[in-house]
């Protein structure tokens, strides 16, 4: 079999998906197979069909990740054919050591599933629903075979690469998530009553809330990026640090909503971290409704719960030091994330096996969290506080400033 390799700034065709699906080209090799050469003769079925082969950067990594088909003639010139349209199909993984003959004959007979443009399959509303939480050019949406949807009666796949999140676009004009089984994207998508200014999550609803196997589960579950920088963008919301990189490899924490109280709950110490960033980035003078306080209130709840007899791991003290950046004029929740901080720190030399050596040095080198003027700053607003929710436990505040102001 003959395969010649392009060269992506010399072929218009792939500069012009790099635009739609810039993962296809920035990550992968491109090998164009013409049938009309003599070395090709077994594809000669269909001597009008090119294929164009994506595979791996690396040289000996030669499993077809996707195959591409385009009408054309032989051409007098070395140059790929830029006025042709490709059709592109995804090769799933048990299939990506196949030979180029199967793979052709898949292609040719609609086997596989075909890339299309998100914006010419779905409509606008599930696509802003998308956007919002990845970027626009990270999206890809696939035709799904026939053959292959007689379980659920899906027609379209929604695929988000960079988190491996996959959604299918069923008869009931819902997107239903592979990931979190039983679940779809639910029509409100944006929280009024609580993290204002915070937009970048997937809430996700139960799809038979009363099945068997849904026992237990929440009704209701909300998706973040995961990431350990919470910030505040230009135009005044709240964001958290995701690369713009196609090869970035990013994960998600998925936060349960409580069926009763609608607070959302963590799973770990990591996850609960970023949640007290989010309310502490997002909080304001007023008491949110869902909560029934502010977000700085509720970081500060937040941070009760991430205690334990353990030092903490790098991502979770980069999440911690997140928290401690917002936390101007609440002196309590600057206490606290210094008492924290401390008390991780202590602990690390009870557990020696816990953190390789690169990682001991780094938490060796890294600066303590300050909270210079808090403690002054929280006895001298504790005569006048009348809510307790702005103040620390009594274990705390006896720990952290030595007296207990609690009446």
């Amino acid at each position: 079999m003959r395969a010649r390799l392009l060269n992506v700034s010399q072929e218009s065709s792939l500069m012009q998906l790099k635009e739609m699906f810039p993962r296809l080209v920035e990550m992968h090799s491109h090998w164009l197979i013409e049938p009309w050469h003599a070395e090709n003769a077994v594809l000669a079925d269909n001597p009008d069909v090119a294929f164009l082969l994506f595979r791996s950067i690396q040289f000996d990594h030669r499993q077809t990740t996707f195959v591409a088909t385009v009408k054309r003639q032989p051409a007098t010139d070395n140059n790929f054919d830029a006025g042709q349209t490709l059709r592109i199909y995804r090769v799933p993984d048990e299939r990506k050591s196949y030979a180029v003959e199967e793979l052709a004959r898949s292609c040719l007979a609609n086997e596989l599933d075909r890339l299309l443009d998100p914006e010419q399959a779905t409509t606008d509303a599930m696509l802003n629903t998308i956007y919002k939480f990845e970027e626009k050019r990270f999206v890809e949406m696939y035709q799904i075979p026939p053959k292959t949807t007689a379980s659920t009666s899906a027609t379209f796949k929604l695929v988000l690469p960079r988190y491996r999140l996959t959604f299918e676009l069923r008869p009931d004009g819902k997107l239903h998530s592979y990931d979190h089984q039983g679940y779809h994207l639910d029509t409100q998508q944006q929280f009024a009553d609580t993290l204002h200014g915070f937009s970048r999550y997937l809430v996700l609803v139960a799809s038979n809330p009363y099945a068997v196997s849904m026992i237990a589960r929440p009704r209701q579950v909300v998706i973040v990026p995961s990431s350990p920088k919470v910030v505040r963008t230009k135009s005044g919301g709240v964001d958290v640090e995701i690369p713009i990189c196609s090869q970035a490899k990013l994960s998600t924490t998925a936060y349960s909503v409580h069926q009763r109280f609608l607070t959302l709950e963590a799973s770990d110490v990591e996850a609960r971290l970023q949640l007290a960033a989010l309310y502490a980035a997002t909080s304001t003078a007023l008491l949110e409704p869902r909560i029934s306080r502010t977000g700085g209130e509720h970081a500060i709840q937040l941070l009760e719960g991430c205690w334990r007899n353990s030092p903490m791991s790098e991502a979770e003290q980069q999440r911690l030091e997140n928290v401690a950046s917002f936390c101007y004029g609440n002196a309590a929740l600057a206490l606290l994330c210094q008492h924290l901080d401390k008390d991780s720190r202590r602990l690390s030399a009870l557990y020696p096996a816990t953190y390789n050596t690169a990682s001991a040095d780094k938490a060796s080198t890294r600066p303590a969290l300050a909270a210079d003027g808090a403690d002054t700053a929280y006895i001298a607003k504790s005569a006048v506080l009348s809510s307790v929710r702005t103040r620390l436990s009594e274990v705390d505040e006896v720990v952290i400033t030595g007296a207990c102001f609690t009446t």
